[in-house]
């Protein structure tokens, strides 16, 4: 079967857009085929014109036997070479088929950042600038194929995360807006590079991320033709935590990192062993740990149920602790825990001894600082948070005084 078939303009404009000769053309479906071994075609012309997108008709002229779904959908965009393309057929009403030119030669911009970095911190100075390369720019390309109308200016805006802007990063020239201003010639090609300032500290904290967007175009010298890619135009930017806090008991020099108290009679006196944090944490931490008798020393045989606080039932006279007022019981880990707030660097372990008036021997117990934990734990922390080794004990002596 041999099908003749024509061309005829919606919007898009003969010879300009597509080849309009011949004006009738042929396919052949061979026997017993329900389509043409070569489908139909129209050779776009190919140019790099920024346009909206262009349409045509194909028109069965004649044909026999024919089937207006020979026309199989078949979709290419045009190419800056002089080369052969058809275009998307979507059969609409027999015997017509329209064709798509999707224009591929539009002045925009887009924005892009280098991948996270293992490399790269965050510093502890009051900033640290990424002005190298091989380190953190946001770069702004003008991808048009012909030069833009005019001269340019791009509109950028930082967008927070979970990092703050003015208190985690800034521009490299501190900015008190989060708006900023690239210019553009406007030349083919072109690429421009800002870079952001980050602000260094010595807290414990969670990775932390923000977006660099371009939002629009500022046209100051008259309408320069240009748009923002909107798929290309927004990178995440990553601050990671590279700072580290260890947690120890206060060091006690003159008497062995010991504490003293008399037990009293009635009143069950309680004394506070001091934590130490090297540096802050952005939020509460878990600090573990153990006890145990170094000498004369009675610890209720009952421990309280999963995070229940206290002991149950000390015995007067036989039991020399009567709680540990500010701790929790970990069941499950068979360790007490206490918090140090966020943002501070200092906590106690409360322990409260238990008053008799009987006379015995004085008695040490033990103190043992065993694991810390963020709460709730994060990347960027996981990993920074450890026990001394070396002042991770204490030894808590209490003196009868019956």
């Amino acid at each position: 079967v041999i099908v003749s078939y024509g061309i005829t303009p919606v919007d898009a404009t003969p010879d300009d857009d597509y080849v309009a000769t011949p004006a009738v053309r042929t396919v052949t479906i061979p026997a017993e085929q329900f389509g043409p071994t070569t489908s139909p075609f129209v050779t776009i012309t190919n140019d790099i014109i920024t346009e909206p997108t262009e349409t045509l008709k194909l028109e069965i002229v004649s044909v026999a036997f024919a089937d207006s779904s020979a026309f199989p959908g078949i979709r290419n965009y045009e190419r800056n070479a002089y080369d052969f393309d058809t275009t998307l057929w979507t059969v609409t009403t027999d015997p017509f088929a329209v064709g798509t030119i999707f224009d591929d030669d539009k002045r925009q911009v887009t924005l892009t950042a280098l991948p996270p970095l293992p490399s790269l911190k965050e510093g502890n100075d009051y900033y640290n600038l990424f002005g190298n390369l091989t380190l953190y720019p946001v770069t702004l390309t003008y991808t048009g194929k012909t030069n833009s109308l005019a001269p340019f200016e791009v509109i950028v805006d930082a967008i927070d995360g979970t990092a703050a802007f003015s208190d985690d990063y800034n521009y490299w020239d501190t900015q008190s807006s989060r708006t900023y201003l690239v210019a553009f010639a406007g030349t083919v090609g072109e690429v421009q590079t800002i870079y952001m300032l980050y602000y260094g500290d010595w807290t414990v904290e969670a990775d932390e991320t923000f977006l660099v967007r371009a939002t629009n175009i500022y046209h100051s010298s008259g309408n320069s033709g240009v748009t923002i890619d909107t798929s290309a135009n927004t990178a995440q930017l990553w601050i990671p935590n590279d700072d580290a806090a260890e947690v120890s008991v206060n060091e006690r020099l003159l008497t062995g990192n010991s504490w003293y108290i008399s037990e009293g009679n009635m009143d069950d006196p309680v004394v506070e062993i001091p934590l130490h944090l090297s540096q802050a944490v952005d939020v509460p931490v878990r600090v573990e740990f153990t006890i145990a008798g170094l000498g004369g020393y009675n610890l209720p045989a009952t421990v309280p149920a999963t995070n229940a606080t206290g002991f149950v039932t000390p015995v007067r006279g036989t039991d020399d602790i009567s709680d540990l007022p500010n701790a929790q019981w970990d069941n499950t880990a068979g360790v007490w825990w206490v918090t140090i707030p966020a943002n501070t660097t200092a906590g106690v372990i409360q322990v409260k001894v238990l008053s008799d008036t009987g006379w015995e021997t004085t008695e040490d117990i033990g103190i043992t600082l065993v694991g810390i934990t963020d709460l709730p734990p994060a990347t960027g922390r996981t990993g920074k948070l450890t026990v001394s080794t070396t002042k991770n004990t204490a030894r808590l002596v209490i003196w009868n005084d019956d």
